[in-house]
């Protein structure tokens, strides 16, 4: 990052990735000379092969004491064909989705892969169950997880949302090969014990999540 500071002139700084931590190490170094975004793609490798998805969304987020000229972002973005949805509180969007993607991905790992687990409205029950627990981690944090859009249907009835995210990933076909490629072993253990970590620190419990570590340790697939 220091590097990075002394090379970067007056350039302003965007930023692609997801953030589990704070903006204080980068405002170290950047301090209002970076926005972040968020691109809705992933994927993985496969015998060297990418296979991966882009979603027609990005989210582009407001960062404290950062550049609020969001509009040549915004003109950028739909210029390439991309929907721009812009997030006040970006980092109360990373921390939540972060932790949905802990509780969803530690879970289709147990249930033996993204198939079997789409396939049965009980294993996406266990991970509503699983992002609920990692949703309090983010609560404890000082964000409320119900004031962001995206998350809030995680604390609806499990059996209706579950229906609701199997119906989805059997319609999306692009949501769901980001889901199935997503399978870089060092990456997914990183997500689910960075929440669990944090939940330890914070002294919350997430026994749901916690069951799952096991089954994310034991994941071969690279």
């Amino acid at each position: 990052m220091p590097l990075l500071a002394s090379d970067v002139g007056d350039a302003e700084l965007l930023f692609f990735n997801n953030l589990w931590s704070s903006y204080e190490p980068i405002d170290a170094q950047l301090r209002g000379r970076y926005v972040w975004r968020f691109p809705v793609a992933g994927g993985g490798f496969d015998k060297g092969v990418l296979g991966a998805a882009l979603l027609p969304a990005v989210q582009l987020g407001v960062v404290p004491g950062a550049p609020s000229r969001l509009e040549p972002l915004i003109d950028l973005f739909s210029d390439c064909g991309l929907e721009v949805e812009v997030q006040p509180e970006m980092l109360a969007w990373l921390w939540t989705h972060f932790a949905v993607e802990a509780g969803v991905i530690a879970t289709a790992i147990k249930a033996g892969g993204v198939d079997t687990f789409l396939a049965d409205v009980e294993w996406i029950r266990e991970s509503i169950l699983a992002v609920r627990d990692a949703l309090a981690v983010v609560e404890a944090r000082g964000i409320d997880p119900r004031s962001v859009p995206d998350v809030q249907m995680f604390f609806a009835p499990e059996r209706e949302v579950a229906e609701g995210i199997r119906g989805l990933y059997a319609s999306d076909r692009a949501a769901r090969k980001i889901m199935e490629r997503h399978t870089g072993r060092e990456e997914l253990q990183r997500i689910h014990h960075d929440v669990l970590d944090t939940g330890r620190e914070l002294g919350v419990p997430v026994p749901t999540l916690q069951a799952l570590g096991p089954f994310v340790d034991a994941f071969s697939i690279q």
